[in-house]
């Protein structure tokens, strides 16, 4: 788990797939994810979900990150969930879901967003945002430990690369109106200086 200043305020880095801890910090793909062995590679920060020895992803898979290095983080107002992802070769899934689980002891999902595949292409990595809602369960979302990806729909073949994802507060429409202002401002100290010679 990260906070990098590169980001605006308010935004958390749950993971850009450099470092993934090991061992009982792990769970391993499940499902179709995991058929005897991980179903996903990791390589230069980018975990891609294919196949691997013989095996074959699909949606009913799917990808946890049991603990975000043993670093909770509250995410109470933090409504919107950013993936850098791109789709592979023999991908028919129609979308993904992340989900992210409370610390609390049983691991409960606290909040779940659903990424359409028509939002990434195959071409480059493309950043997708959806609004986080409250699961059914009702989990913390005052204390997140683990995150999680899965497919959607029916059991299609899954292949799709992810670069990152982050949380987010969503400004308040006041935000917008006070940053429209100071470029408005701005615009105008500028008009005046650059007026006639």
């Amino acid at each position: 788990l990260l906070t990098t200043a590169a980001l605006p305020a308010q935004t958390i880095l749950i993971s850009d797939f450099t470092t993934l801890p090991g061992g009982s910090d792990f769970s391993h793909g499940l499902g179709s994810w995991n058929n005897g062995v991980d179903q996903f590679t990791v390589n230069s920060g980018i975990l891609t979900v294919g196949p691997v020895s013989g095996g074959s992803p699909d949606n009913l898979g799917y990808f946890a990150y049991a603990d975000l290095a043993g670093v909770n983080f509250n995410a109470t107002g933090l409504m919107q969930i950013s993936v850098t992802a791109r789709l592979e070769s023999g991908n028919t899934a129609p979308g993904f879901i992340i989900n992210l689980f409370d610390g609390d002891g049983s691991g409960t999902t606290a909040l779940t967003a659903t990424f359409s595949a028509s939002n990434f292409n195959s071409v480059s990595f493309t950043t997708g945002t959806a609004l986080l809602t409250v699961h059914p369960e009702m989990g913390n979302a005052a204390n997140i430990q683990y995150f999680g990806i899965s497919g959607t729909g029916t059991a299609v073949p899954f292949r799709v690369s992810f670069d990152s994802i982050s949380v987010s507060a969503i400004p308040e429409p006041g935000t917008y109106a006070a940053l429209t202002g100071l470029l408005v401002l701005g615009f105008a100290a500028w008009r005046r200086r650059a007026g006639p010679a």
